[in-house]
């Protein structure tokens, strides 16, 4: 889509599910006060000073500027259980009660 649709988009929303990287990025145009809910890679980290390197820890990209993000309530989630049950009901919970706080 379009950079302007998706910004549209997003200063429409009240919760923002995505992964690390682009969509993430996106979520910086939500409105004050609203959820974001963010899936991260835990192990798949690199060591920029070691030729780009895998290592084995989260990749922490986007951490530090979604966290500082004062305008956003921001969660994290691992990208590696999400689709295990008991990640399911977590997300399940925390979108309900993201939901009754803008309703």
């Amino acid at each position: 889509q379009p950079l302007v649709e998706q910004v549209r988009l997003a200063r429409q929303a009240q919760i923002w599910i995505t992964a690390c990287g682009g969509g993430a990025m996106t979520a910086t145009f939500l409105p004050p006060g609203a959820s974001l809910i963010v899936y991260y890679n835990p192990s798949g980290g690199m060591d920029f000073g070691n030729k780009m390197a895998l290592i084995d820890a989260p990749a922490r990209l986007d951490w530090d500027l979604l966290n500082n993000a004062g305008h956003l309530r921001v969660h994290w989630m691992p990208i590696s259980t999400m689709d295990q049950e008991q990640d399911l009901l977590i997300l399940r919970l925390l979108v309900q009660h993201e939901a009754s706080l803008v309703a």
